[in-house]
């Protein structure tokens, strides 16, 4: 899933950033890390639509082998 390997990209900006002294905070690019978001945002509404349908699809399927069993 391309969400998964854009989050992957935020935690290596992350992991690559300068530290602060003294402090556990780091110095990140603001304009980086918003265009990541922007693309996850994007990609986000058809992978749910995807995951929705499974999880649909698998009670269907759940349901029917339950009345075929009886």
């Amino acid at each position: 899933m391309e969400i998964f390997t854009l989050l992957e990209t935020l935690e290596e900006e992350i992991e690559k950033s300068k530290t602060l002294p003294f402090v556990d905070k780091c110095v990140v690019d603001k304009e980086v890390f918003l265009d990541i978001i922007k693309e996850i945002r994007i990609k986000l509404p058809d992978e749910l639509k995807q995951a929705k349908w499974i999880k649909e699809e698998r009670a269907r399927i759940l349901a029917e082998a339950r009345k075929r069993s009886r």
